[in-house]
């Protein structure tokens, strides 16, 4: 993997961590570590679904593409993951716990690299 790719994913990472710290901390909303708990049973069905995909993905990738082609997999299933988390909580969840704004930031973080390690594999 070129250095530079590595940088780019680190930089955006540790830039998206910052934001979500701020905006934690801006908006009184509760840093936890626990298990992500899914809104309903369609959103935890939609997450499942989406997961033994990637994983078939992953499993075709490494036997006929190059190794950058799995980390562009892995962030583009990060981006729509962390989308229809944002989905699923701003409509089905707690409105109040505003953890919704987490997820689109983690989802705005995860397409920016996607995007960006998507050009470094082109």
């Amino acid at each position: 993997m070129s250095n530079y790719l590595l940088g780019f994913i680190l930089v955006g990472l540790v830039g998206t961590l910052s934001l979500d710290i701020l905006i934690r901390k801006k908006h009184n909303i509760v840093f936890g570590i626990r298990l992500y708990k899914p809104v309903n049973n369609t959103h935890k069905w939609i997450e499942n679904t989406l997961l033994i995909v990637f994983i078939f993905s992953v499993l075709i990738a490494a036997l006929s593409l190059s190794y950058i082609a799995i980390y562009v997999l892995l962030f583009c299933f990060l981006t729509i993951l962390m989308s229809i988390r944002t989905v699923m909580e701003y409509k089905k969840g707690i409105e109040e716990e505003k953890e919704y704004i987490i997820s689109f930031v983690w989802a705005i973080g995860y397409s920016v690299i996607f995007i960006g390690s998507a050009f470094f594999m082109f």
